[in-house]
C-alpha cells in the first residue's frame, strides 16, 4: 500500500480523540476509527502535514484501505495532538490516498498512535521529535489553497448565522403573565351612532439572551455541575451570571473548571485568579449551649462526641452536672454516660487525640455517678503518666458527661441575639479581608492561593462559633 513503510528513524505523532469526537467520526465515515487505529498501529507511514492556520494543522496519513485526514491542533495538557471533528473542519476517512503537493506539505516517516483524550502515561507525551516536528509545521506558510479553504469556512459560518437570526425571528415569543387590556373611546362612531373603542393588548415578552458562556457552561454540566439556586430558592436556568461570575465549590474549580479551561477552551476562556469564596453560616448545638452557659456565668463547656453524635458537657471538678432545667427541657437532654478526652504531643511533635469511655449504671447520679468519674480520672490520669514516660509533652485531660439531646429541637439558622456583634468583633483581625452580610448570614471573602484560603478558613474554624 502506498505511503506504509519500514524504518528506524520514524517519529511517534499521538493523537488524542473525545469520546464524543469518535462517536461522531463513525457516524459520518465508511471505516471505523478503531479499524484506523488497528491498520496504523506498529507501522511506520509516510505522513504529510500541513498548517492551516495559526493553530491548526492537516495530518494526511495513508491506511491499508484510504487514507485519514486529521485536523489537529496541539493538546496542551498533555503535549501532543488533539483531533477536530465538526462541520467544516472535519477529520475524515477517505477511501484512497490523495496526498498534498510537496511545495505546500511537509512529510515525516511517523509512527501514528490514535489514544483517548484522558490517556495518561509518560509513554502518552509528546517525544522531543515529536515536538521539534510540530514547530516545525508551526513555522511553514499558510498554503494558497488554504487559506481559500478558510475563506469557505467563515462564509458558510455567516450563512449559517444568517440563517440562525431568520429562525429565531420566526419563532413564537414566550409571555409572562396575563395580557392587559385597555379600552379607549374614539371620536369616530359606528354604523348604530355608539363611539367606538379602541382595544390595546399588553404582554411582558420573557426576553431569551444566549449567553457567550453557554459553551462552557454545557461542558461543566457533562461532569455533573448544575445550576445553583436564586435566592429566592429556585432552580437558576443558567451557571454564568452575565458578567462571567459562575458559582462552584473549590472542588469543582480545581477539578473540572481549571482542566476543562486548559484543554478545551485556552483560546476562549481565562479564569481569574482571585476566587471569591462564600461561607452560608449554620449554627451547632454546642455553640449554641455554651453562648447560654456564658450568659448565666455558668463554668461549663459543651462539645459534640463525634463518634456517638451526643453532646458532652465538661465541668472543672468530677462533681455532678445539674443542668439547668431551662437547657434541659429545651433540647430534650438525658444523661447517657461519662467520658474522658485526652490530648498530648507524642514524642514525634504530633498532636493526638483519644477519648475514654467510663461506666455507670442507667439513671446513676449524685454520690454513685461522682465515684465513676473520680475512677475514670484516675485511670486517664494512668494513662498520661504512661504517656509522658514515652516521649510526650503538653499532656491534658477533660472528665465529661454524655447527654443524647433531641436533634430536632434545634434550628442551624437560627442565631441568638449576641451572635451579629459577637462576629464582628471576632472578625476584627482580618477586617479588611473577611465580610459578615447579616441579612444572607453568610461571610465572604476573596483569595488566590492555597495557602491564602487555608489561613481564612483555619481562623473562622477556630472561632468555634458556627458550622
Amino acid at each position: 500500500m502506498p505511503g506504509i513503510e519500514y524504518s528506524l528513524d520514524s517519529v511517534e505523532v499521538i493523537i488524542r480523540f473525545t469520546p464524543d469526537d469518535v462517536v461522531e467520526f463513525n457516524k459520518h465515515n465508511d471505516s471505523s476509527l478503531d479499524q484506523i487505529k488497528a491498520d496504523v498501529a506498529g507501522k511506520d507511514i509516510a505522513c504529510h502535514f500541513q498548517k492551516i492556520s495559526e493553530t491548526e494543522h492537516k495530518l494526511f496519513i495513508p491506511t491499508l484501505s484510504g487514507q485519514l485526514e486529521a485536523i489537529v491542533t496541539w493538546y496542551a495538557v498533555a503535549d501532543t495532538y488533539q483531533a477536530v471533528v465538526d462541520k467544516k473542519k472535519k477529520t475524515q476517512f477517505r477511501p484512497s490516498v490523495v496526498l498534498p503537493q510537496q511545495d505546500k506539505s511537509i512529510e515525516e516517516t511517523c509512527l501514528v498512535k490514535i489514544i483517548d483524550i484522558n490517556e495518561g502515561g509518560r509513554a502518552n507525551r509528546a517525544s522531543d521529535e515529536f515536538e521539534e516536528l510540530y514547530k516545525k509545521v508551526c513555522r511553514q506558510p499558510t498554503a494558497s489553497n488554504i487559506n481559500i479553504q478558510n475563506q469557505q469556512a467563515i462564509w458558510f459560518n455567516w450563512i449559517e448565522a444568517q440563517q440562525a437570526i431568520i429562525k429565531s425571528l420566526q419563532e413564537p415569543f414566550e409571555i409572562i403573565g396575563k395580557p392587559q387590556i385597555k379600552t379607549t373611546l374614539q371620536s369616530s362612531k359606528d354604523k348604530n351612532g355608539e363611539p367606538m373603542i379602541a382595544y390595546e393588548v399588553s404582554v411582558m415578552i420573557k426576553e431569551t439572551i444566549t449567553s457567550e458562556y453557554s459553551p462552557l457552561e454545557s461542558a461543566l454540566k457533562e461532569y455533573g455541575i448544575n445550576a445553583s439556586l436564586e435566592r429566592n430558592g429556585l432552580t437558576k436556568k443558567e451557571l454564568f451570571e452575565p458578567d462571567g461570575t459562575v458559582m462552584l465549590t473549590a472542588e469543582e474549580i480545581e477539578k473540572v473548571l481549571d482542566p476543562l479551561i486548559k484543554s478545551q477552551f485556552a483560546q476562549t476562556f481565562e479564569r481569574e485568579h482571585q476566587i471569591s469564596a462564600i461561607l452560608k453560616l449554620k449554627n451547632r448545638i454546642d455553640f449554641e449551649i455554651n453562648s447560654y452557659f456564658k450568659s448565666i456565668g455558668w463554668n461549663l463547656k459543651a462539645a459534640v462526641d463525634n463518634e456517638s453524635n451526643f453532646l458532652i458537657f465538661f465541668s472543672s471538678n468530677s462533681k455532678e452536672i445539674r443542668m439547668p432545667k431551662e437547657l434541659k427541657d429545651r433540647f430534650s437532654l438525658e444523661r447517657k454516660g461519662i467520658i474522658a478526652t485526652i490530648r498530648r504531643r507524642d514524642a514525634n511533635g504530633q498532636f493526638e487525640s483519644e477519648t475514654v469511655n467510663g461506666k455507670i449504671r442507667e439513671g446513676a447520679y449524685g454520690r454513685i455517678l461522682e465515684n465513676e468519674k473520680e475512677k475514670l480520672a484516675a485511670e486517664v490520669t494512668a494513662k498520661c503518666e504512661l504517656y509522658k514516660s514515652e516521649g510526650s509533652t503538653k499532656i491534658n485531660f477533660e472528665i465529661g458527661e454524655l447527654y443524647g439531646y433531641d436533634i430536632s429541637k434545634f434550628d442551624t439558622n437560627s442565631f441568638n441575639d449576641d451572635f451579629e456583634l459577637n462576629l464582628k468583633r471576632a472578625l476584627i483581625p482580618f477586617k479588611n479581608v473577611i465580610e459578615f452580610n447579616p441579612v444572607t448570614r453568610s461571610i465572604s471573602f476573596d483569595f488566590e492561593t492555597k495557602e491564602e484560603l487555608e489561613t481564612y478558613s483555619k481562623f473562622l474554624k477556630s472561632l468555634n462559633m458556627f458550622q
